[in-house]
């Protein structure tokens, strides 16, 4: 398990990670989102209007909001172009409030694929001269506060975090 973060967002998550393998029953009380839809790119647009529109009450400045805006939509765009290879398939994703953080966690049963270990693009080379690709992990890296990956029970599981700055309680 992964405990990190000054607003114990994670560890939290791993709390309720570990409750939920040993198969105790698990509430989210400051859960704010709650969604599944279906993979295809036409999805990605009202999902993230959706969450952007859940999330302008927690606490977070109007800068932070944007990135969240950007960071969820390119976890999503990457899930509906490759997770599932053979078309179909399902996404999930949860945004919930913790005191001093916003956490989203978007989940896929598709291909494992771990974001935090693509290396990050080399970004002295001009456009013309980069690889395609790479460049929504690198931005969800960048403005997120935290990020963590785990393949659990056969799904892809992503959380971001992003501070709202608010005071944390100990």
């Amino acid at each position: 398990m992964v405990f990190s973060g000054a607003c114990g967002c994670l560890c939290r998550l791993a709390v309720l990670h570990s409750a939920y393998l040993s198969g105790e029953t698990v509430t989210v009380t400051d859960l704010v989102l709650e969604a599944t839809f279906p993979a295809r790119l036409e999805q990605v647009s009202p999902v993230v209007a959706g969450v952007v529109r859940a999330a302008e009450g927690t606490g977070l400045a109007a800068e932070d909001l944007m990135h969240l805006e950007l960071c969820v939509e390119e976890a999503v765009v990457n899930i509906c172009e490759y997770a599932y290879p053979g078309g179909g398939g399902q996404v999930a994703l949860r945004l919930w409030r913790d005191p001093g953080c916003v956490t989203v966690e978007i989940s896929d049963n598709g291909e494992p694929f771990d974001p935090l270990a693509v290396a990050a693009p080399d970004t002295t080379q001009s456009p013309e001269e980069r690889p395609i690709g790479g460049l929504g992990v690198f931005l969800i890296r960048e403005l997120m506060d935290e990020i963590r990956y785990e393949r659990v029970h056969d799904a892809n599981v992503l959380t971001m975090v992003m501070h709202t700055g608010a005071a944390t309680e100990g």
